[in-house]
């Protein structure tokens, strides 16, 4: 009996000895007393995939940042190891870094209630659960109309837009970005609203908010709260395009709730009761600011490719033609008739991230990669590394959306909207509208660009990424 409890004493520490602990994990050199790796990753604000898809490279599938106050963040390019964290996550994810703090302080003094994409824990899981039901694929599909509007104006400005000699539009994404606006405003605000032909001072007032409101955004998440202290023209940019937009908000409910029909967000919000007015408004405010922001920059990147690649085209062609028939009209059921689009769509997002890395807090103990992290441990996945890694993608620098109908691929390779009770709100939003713009672009024109089907968009990267040079694409219309 004694010899059986020393040999499971034995192997007890035997075990202790081969379980790796945080300290363990590889990191780059360069850790400075008190500041770790901060500097490294300050002086880097535009090209932060860089410098991780380095250190992977160098260190491996899993390595350490050190930061200021003993803090440390762990990342990682495996898709097993994002699974479990999601799978250790809870119902209450955590978030820790500066923005949702930065932007509390920020809706606190201007007495405005903080959305829900800024808030964290069970305060965050109150806050979404009353926006669930507009989610639903049946309520997601009626906006399709509006939808179709908005790239119907998108289609009629490709036409009426100067080219160069050679007939190049210079920069599709400042279209693109008109085309999101006026499609997130339908769906948001109820509002069918035409920015390059509408004189309404209202329509610009809209444009130029919601504009500045998303590239102040990024800054402001990430900022230093020293705007707490000393006067900062961010916040007061941030503040004016706010009061704007609150003040166009306001107008639009007043209308909703007079005439208690309609099936926007906010008439749907209203109609439930669970929220006040100043919620919903600040609600649909950033829910548009997202959806703008992200959805411009993906269909950016989407046009991008496809305009490099005929064949791809002609498949998205024969495919739209098909499912339209002799009715030529889209509809919910109609989309699901194409399903080749959202392959396009989901390979557009491997090549080219919005969100090339994923950020967790882990709320109790996980193994990772053979390293035993600690609860309140911040992780950073990031999906580009994953993307790029020929173990979990055959051919990775390939533009191949058949991969998604032929290869075996994790769940967890890719995460364009994130994952688990944090994902993206607006996803179904996001590729119903891609897929009406894809499907309505394909039907009218033929794409053409005078780059190299291998030549990778370059950009740069925040919160999330966008185009950093003009994307120039030519269409010919078909006959």
């Amino acid at each position: 009996m004694a010899l059986s409890k020393m040999f499971a004493k034995c192997m007890g520490t035997a075990h202790a000895l081969s379980i790796k602990t945080l300290k363990d994990i590889p990191k780059p050199a360069g850790s400075l007393p008190l500041l770790g790796h901060y500097l490294q990753v300050r002086r880097r604000p535009g090209n932060l995939s860089d410098f991780y898809l380095k250190h992977f490279q160098d260190l491996g599938p899993i390595f350490r940042l050190e930061f200021p106050g003993g803090k440390n963040v762990v990342c990682f390019a495996d898709p097993d190891a994002m699974e479990a964290v999601y799978r250790a996550e809870g119902i209450n994810p955590i978030r820790t870094f500066a923005g949702p703090a930065n932007f509390q302080w920020f809706y606190k003094k201007k007495n405005f209630p903080t959305p829900f994409v800024f808030l964290t824990g069970e305060e965050w899981r109150n806050a979404r659960s009353k926006h669930k039901n507009q989610i639903l694929p049946q309520n997601v599909h009626q906006y399709i109309p509006g939808f179709i509007s908005a790239t119907e104006r998108f289609i009629r400005n490709i036409s009426e837009s100067s080219t160069d000699d050679d007939g190049y539009i210079e920069d599709i994404h400042s279209l693109i970005k008109i085309w999101s606006m006026e499609a997130s405003a339908y769906f948001t605000f109820g509002a069918d609203i035409d920015t390059t032909k509408s004189s309404l001072p209202e329509t610009q007032k809209f444009h130029e908010g919601f504009s500045t409101l998303v590239s102040t955004i990024d800054d402001f998440i990430t900022a230093l709260p020293l705007f707490k202290y000393f006067p900062s023209k961010m916040v007061k940019t941030l503040s004016k395009a706010t009061d704007d937009l609150y003040s166009i908000g306001r107008k639009y409910i007043d209308l909703h709730q007079e005439s208690e029909s309609g099936y926007s967000l906010m008439d749907q919000l209203l109609k439930e009761g669970r929220m006040s007015k100043e919620e919903i408004i600040m609600s649909a405010i950033f829910l548009m600011a997202s959806a703008l922001d992200t959805i411009s920059s993906n269909s950016s990147y989407l046009l991008y490719e496809l305009s490099k690649r005929p064949d791809i085209q002609e498949k998205v062609y024969k495919q739209v033609t098909s499912a339209l028939g002799s009715t030529n009209a889209i509809s919910g059921e109609v989309l699901q008739m194409m399903p080749y689009l959202g392959c396009v769509i989901k390979e557009t997002q491997r090549i080219t991230p919005i969100s090339p890395n994923h950020i967790r807090t882990v709320t109790k103990d996980v193994n990772l990669l053979g390293y035993n992290i600690p609860a309140q441990t911040l992780t950073m996945y990031s999906t580009l590394a994953v993307s790029r890694n020929e173990r979990f993608f055959k051919n990775p620098l390939d533009f191949d959306p058949d991969r998604w109908n032929r290869d075996k691929i994790h769940s967890f390779s890719i995460l364009p909207f994130g994952l688990g009770p944090k994902s993206c709100w607006g996803r179904r939003f996001a590729e119903v509208e891609m897929k009406v713009l894809l499907a309505l672009l394909c039907q009218n024109y033929k794409m053409e660009s005078i780059e190299a089907p291998s030549a990778q968009i370059k950009v740069k990267e925040k919160l999330f990424t966008r185009p950093l040079n003009p994307i120039r694409i030519r269409f010919i219309q078909r006959q």
